[in-house]
């Protein structure tokens, strides 16, 4: 997952970007590794990051469901293994990528200097374009959902999250949510005849 993140993002760059968001991932998931710094503790107030990843990713709260045993050895296992570290280490990296993109291209934005991948990234992330820290931070949260899933109703459909078929679509929550977004965010765009996140997702894949 740590590996993956920041190719998945690059869907949502432009090409003149790469080196900038890449500096800031770095410094994001560095404060992921150390658990330590304004940083992480901001991912966790802004709820992208827990201390239990299986928390997230079942959308419940596995520690006082009493029925759920196997759950329960999963968040050992999780902590045991290193996935939940490694969860957010990417977490705390593509939230700082997400700060960085929303602060530049709000900016261009609103100065009259943004290309389309700017002026779509905002459209995308921002309720409106404006530049304050609540703005900002709102953006680089919706940014890190969207890149690492939300495991719920936001990123996936009903038939995954009730039902009779909820539990044999259990294990696929994350790559249905990724086709979604992959297809809202770089194939729609291509059908409609911008095909720079399509170029970027596919230089994300090659990477």
């Amino acid at each position: 997952d740590v590996t993956t993140s920041f190719p998945i993002t690059m869907k949502h760059l432009s090409a003149k970007q790469l080196g900038g968001a890449g500096m800031a991932w770095a410094r994001g998931a560095y404060e992921g590794l150390t658990r330590k710094g304004d940083l992480f503790r901001e991912t966790l107030r802004q709820g992208i990051n827990v201390d239990n990843s299986t928390t997230m990713e079942m959308g419940e709260d596995t520690s006082k469901n009493i029925a759920n045993v196997l759950n329960g050895v999963r968040n050992i296992t999780n902590k045991a293994t290193g996935r939940n570290w490694l969860e957010q280490i990417s977490r705390a990296g593509v939230y700082e990528e997400g700060k960085w993109l929303a602060t530049e291209n709000v900016k261009a934005v609103l100065d009259g200097t943004a290309n389309a991948q700017q002026k779509k990234f905002v459209d995308d992330f921002f309720d409106k374009p404006e530049f304050t820290p609540e703005a900002i931070k709102e953006a680089a949260t919706r940014f890190v959902e969207t890149n690492q899933g939300t495991y719920g109703y936001r990123g996936l459909p009903s038939i995954s999250e009730k039902g009779s078929t909820a539990p044999f679509l259990a294990l696929s929550r994350w790559n249905i949510e990724q086709m979604n977004n992959f297809d809202k965010f770089v194939f729609q765009p291509a059908l409609k005849g911008n095909y720079e996140p399509l170029l970027m997702a596919t230089l994300g894949a090659l990477i």
